[in-house]
């Protein structure tokens, strides 16, 4: 009996023993204590030491400790303080250690990740200065300080903060606060008093948990440290804001250079008076047209084309179910200009029939690039110049801006605990600019019903995108750097589409066959009775109206062109007329009118789209104070782990 009794006394020991071994050998932080020493120049010397017990779970080569450098000021707009480390030890000795940016400070890895420290207890102490962390107020100086900050992930038993005071401040006039807790806890388990002439002491009465911290508030009266100078100030402020700075200045200067190059190469020789004419300058084809027009190839360029190769008799476009084909009528090509043939030849090959779909987008790609290297090579500079040259330095500039302005300082842009919400911003920002670009580009275009119709679904689009950016916004109030930047964006986006066009450029041999250009746009849009006032004019007849189509089709005026021969088309209609190069419902259903609608939006939409490739598409009680009075809410604190 008597030995079970010691046997189960024995066990008892035995199982406290190991319960009182099991809560020491916890990691945690026996005691932390922060002594900061308060310059006359403002600037602060602090050193933390902190005591923990390790058992290599946590902490198996070391700490960790996070210092947030990166505060908002009360507009919102971020700075960023000093934060200089002097020295590291552990019990004593020099210890290495590295350090890693994070999006709002830095963190501090303590120790060497090839070795692994000893089992028990160990001392740290981090030696660091730090400025700009003082709050200058109308009838006081004041430090709020997160001497312990709440993004510590152990316990902590003991903490103590002790502050020595400027040079000269009265400790009599010294009035102190402190809070303890989770972040924005107003507990005050923490008491504070003075020490000899210059020295305050602040202490926790009960541990701490993990994620809880300790902040202190210290008022002194005024003129014992020195206020920061307009100068310092200045100097604050471009450091702060130079990846600002550097947006809004490079933005100004892409747009002055892309206002230099227009100016320079982008400017047309004067434009003459305009004579309405209906033949075709220089017997130029559709293609033709459309390519010294737009001053490039387009889409479009090759749909003029083929519709004129149609009206030629060389082929006829077939549309069912809509879906086009090109059929193959005879052999002779002699009608046909260089372009036309090297594009059908390349389209066709062999064939006599092909449907316009992405699976022939090869033969569609081989037509294009035949087609503009035909143009290319006739026209070239003699006629008018991309300076593209200049475009394309306009678009570096544009992305060497963005590139260093997020580079030089990405913190700048980052918002502390929503690091998404720039990424979002830039990303609807961009595609909000491209929507309404597009349904800009879409009203220009926009005749006949289908295409105000698609013009109203792309500025839908934008709206929607535009709606959602100002959403996000409205949601997360940006800062004054995240506004900036949307607002680059914007104009750097817009200023890159707008200029690509501006610097295109006549030469004057150009500009005169461009001004007769527009004679023949002019003479296909304007009314019946300037007609009349023309100088024997041509009948208006189906057979004109067929022959002139492809140009009104490259001129973007085929809804206007057809609507001018209305009369004459409907009656050739009633008449059993009908076009023989097209096979389509459109022509049975609503006549010329809409074949010129069909032609113009949907049998060029077929020809983009068939040439691309499947898959792919075209403070402390005064109110002036800054503290606010709650823990975590002070500058330095930040938290720690192990490693």
């Amino acid at each position: 009996m008597k030995m079970r009794l010691v046997a189960i006394i024995a066990l008892g020991l035995l199982v406290s023993a190991c319960i009182i071994n099991s809560a020491c050998a916890d990691e945690h932080i026996t005691s932390y204590k922060s002594d900061i020493i308060i310059n006359k120049d403002a600037s602060m010397y602090v050193t933390e030491t902190i005591k923990v017990i390790a058992e290599n779970k946590q902490i198996k080569h070391g700490i960790y400790r996070d210092f947030p450098t990166k505060y908002k000021d009360k507009n919102g707009n971020n700075f960023v303080i000093d934060f200089i480390i002097k020295k590291i030890t552990r019990d004593g000795s020099p210890e290495p250690y590295h350090t890693k940016p994070m999006s709002n400070g830095v963190r501090i890895y303590i120790g060497d990740k090839k070795t692994v420290v000893p089992e028990g207890e160990h001392t740290y102490a981090i030696t660091y200065t730090t400025s700009r962390q003082l709050g200058f107020f109308k009838e006081y100086d004041e430090l709020y300080w997160n001497a312990v900050g709440t993004g510590w992930i152990f316990s902590i038993d003991k903490a103590v903060a002790e502050v020595t005071l400027p040079p000269g401040a009265p400790i009599a006039d010294v009035k102190m606060q402190g809070w303890t807790g989770a972040q924005g806890s107003t507990a005050r388990d923490i008491s504070h008093r003075a020490e000899g002439a210059r020295k305050v002491v602040f202490q926790t009465t009960k541990p701490l948990k993990a994620q809880e911290g300790m902040t202190i508030s210290v008022t002194w009266p005024k003129g014992f440290v020195d206020e920061p100078t307009k100068a310092a100030k200045l100097r604050w402020f471009f450091r702060d804001m130079r990846a600002v700075l550097l947006l809004i200045a490079g933005t100004l200067v892409v747009l002055a250079y892309f206002l230099f190059a227009y100016v320079k190469v982008g400017v047309d020789p004067e434009q003459k008076a305009i004579v309405p004419q209906w033949d075709p300058p220089d017997a130029l084809s559709p293609a033709e047209v459309r390519f010294v027009s737009r001053m490039g190839f387009d889409n479009k360029t090759l749909t003029a084309a083929i519709i004129n190769i149609a009206v030629k008799g060389y082929i006829s476009i077939v549309k069912k179910k809509r879906k086009y084909s090109l059929v193959r009528k005879g052999d002779d090509q002699s009608a046909l200009t260089t372009e036309e043939a090297d594009a059908i030849n390349a389209i066709l090959g062999n064939r006599s029939s092909i449907e316009l779909n992405q699976n022939n987008y090869m033969r569609l790609q081989a037509g294009i690039s035949k087609m503009k290297k035909a143009l290319e090579s006739r026209f070239g500079k003699e006629y008018f110049s991309t300076n593209g040259g200049h475009a394309c330095f306009g678009t570096f500039l544009s992305a060497l801006v963005l590139v260093g302005a997020f580079m030089i300082d990405p913190r700048v842009w980052t918002i502390v605990g929503q690091e998404h919400v720039p990424v979002l911003m830039t990303t609807l920002t961009v595609i909000t600019s491209i929507t309404i670009i597009n349904a800009i580009g879409g009203w220009s275009d926009a005749q006949g019903i289908r295409r105000k119709f698609s013009a109203l679904v792309k500025t839908l689009i934008a709206l929607i995108f535009f709606a959602v950016l100002i959403g996000v916004m409205k949601l997360v109030p940006p800062t004054f750097p995240l506004i900036t930047m949307v607002v680059a964006i914007f104009i750097l986006i817009f200023a890159n589409m707008i200029f690509y066009k501006l610097l295109k450029s006549y030469t004057p041999k150009g500009r005169e066959l461009m001004d007769r250009i527009l004679g023949l746009k002019q003479y296909m849009t304007i009314a019946e009775q300037d007609r009349l006032n023309m100088l024997n004019p041509p009948n208006e007849t189906p057979e004109l109206y067929e022959s002139l189509l492809p140009y009104a089709i490259a001129l973007g005026v085929e809804q206007r062109w057809s609507e001018k021969f209305a009369d004459v088309l409907k009656k050739a209609q009633l008449d059993g007329y009908q076009p023989e190069w097209y096979d389509g419902h459109d022509f049975t259903a609503a006549g010329y009118a809409g074949l010129a609608s069909s032609l113009g939006s949907s049998f060029s939409g077929a020809i983009a789209s068939a040439s691309n490739p499947p898959g792919s598409s075209s403070g402390s009680s005064d109110s002036d104070s800054s503290s606010g009075g709650s823990s975590g809410g002070g500058g330095g604190g930040g938290g720690g782990g192990g490693w």
